[in-house]
């Protein structure tokens, strides 16, 4: 059995194409809950895909959401710029999918991007698909909580550090809040 190779932006484009189109994924629902008892004015959500998370705040609150993709030429991390801070940043579903060398300043960016917190989802297993009768391994940092929130608190110095887990195994979620 051939090995599966990294995942390349032109992989998930394929992907974001032919499956995710059709809006937020139940797993994200705490986290979302919980970024909507925060009544946000302003969202930034990095690596937001095609803006199913946008379109879902715009149909439940009077929060500006701004999505940001690489896949879709939009900026991405490490390197996302914002004129005015916005009051959260989101970030779902997207770390593991970087390369583990680029975390830290994946963490820098966020932090630097957020006034008063940044919610992420994160998943620590592996996930392999076929593309185009290839196997690809999309989730290219697999490391289990821990891992996660020591970077997390070495990003977010100025935050307080909170971990939840999801429903799902191998899945969770960090949310860093300004002191």
């Amino acid at each position: 059995m051939t090995s599966p190779r990294p995942a390349t932006i032109a992989d998930y484009k394929k992907l974001y194409n032919e499956h995710y189109m059709d809006g937020c994924r139940p797993w994200f629902d705490p986290p979302l809950m919980w970024l909507l008892d925060q009544n946000p004015s302003t969202v930034l959500d990095v690596g937001g895909g095609v803006g199913a998370f946008r379109n879902w705040m715009r149909d439940r609150t009077k929060c500006d959401v701004v999505s940001t993709d690489p896949i879709y030429g939009s900026g991405g991390l490490p390197n996302v710029r914002v004129q005015l801070l916005p009051d959260y940043v989101t970030c779902f579903d997207v770390l593991e999918h970087l390369p583990e060398d680029t975390i830290p300043a994946a963490l820098a960016n966020l932090e630097r991007l957020t006034w008063h917190g940044c919610v992420c989802s994160i998943s620590c297993a592996s996930e392999v698909r076929d593309i185009d009768g290839e196997p690809v391994q999309l989730h290219l940092t697999r490391q289990g909580p821990d891992w996660w929130l020591q970077r997390f608190r070495a990003a977010f110095t100025n935050h307080e550090i909170h971990y939840r887990p999801l429903h799902y195994p191998e899945r969770f979620w960090i949310i860093a809040e300004r002191l």
